[in-house]
């Protein structure tokens, strides 16, 4: 089972807005743990500029991947960690497997902070360029703000109250 999920960043303060990465880690209760992000594989396609809605002319790519940011030696400069119950871990598995395409408007900091903000009601603000995208620097500002005053590790993560909104949202897709 899923127990807790944290987020990281690998850029903070002065990096620049393009150094980083962002990504999510998942510790389960048998010890294991991996990482996933979401990682773009086409760059400078048109797809990565703007989001095709009817999927004819741009096609989407699923770009959410596990375990390379271990596999890269990512380091997190800001990590924030969070206790899941069985309800949240349920739905956590189902958010992360999710089909995400990398855009310059859903980038991997995009991508953790909406799984963050969807799953525990936690928005961690790390929108730049006048809310156009979020940037990994940004995230780990906001990660380090927050423990600032509400430290978290991965021995003691943040117990979150289940986000209403998500939650009702699983439990309408389990009854059907």
């Amino acid at each position: 089972m899923l127990e807790i999920l944290g987020v990281h960043s690998s850029a903070k303060g002065g990096d620049s807005r393009t150094d980083g990465h962002a990504w999510l880690s998942m510790h389960f209760s048998n010890g294991r743990q991996t990482t996933i992000g979401l990682w773009t594989t086409t760059l400078f396609a048109p797809k990565a500029f703007i989001k095709d809605p009817t999927g004819v002319f741009l096609d989407e790519t699923f770009d959410v991947n596990f375990g390379l940011e271990a596999q890269r030696h990512y380091m997190a400069k800001a990590s924030r960690y969070y206790r899941l119950d069985a309800v949240q871990g349920k739905r956590a598995v189902a958010l992360l497997g999710q089909f995400q395409s990398w855009r310059f408007t859903n980038t991997c900091a995009s991508w953790a902070r909406r799984v963050v903000r969807e799953l525990l009601g936690e928005d961690l603000g790390s929108a730049e360029l006048g809310g156009a995208t979020d940037t990994p620097r940004a995230l780990g500002d906001a990660i380090l703000r927050l423990e600032a005053t509400d430290p978290t590790s991965l021995q003691r993560p943040k117990r979150t109250n289940r986000n209403a909104v998500a939650n009702a949202l699983f439990n309408s897709e389990r009854a059907v």
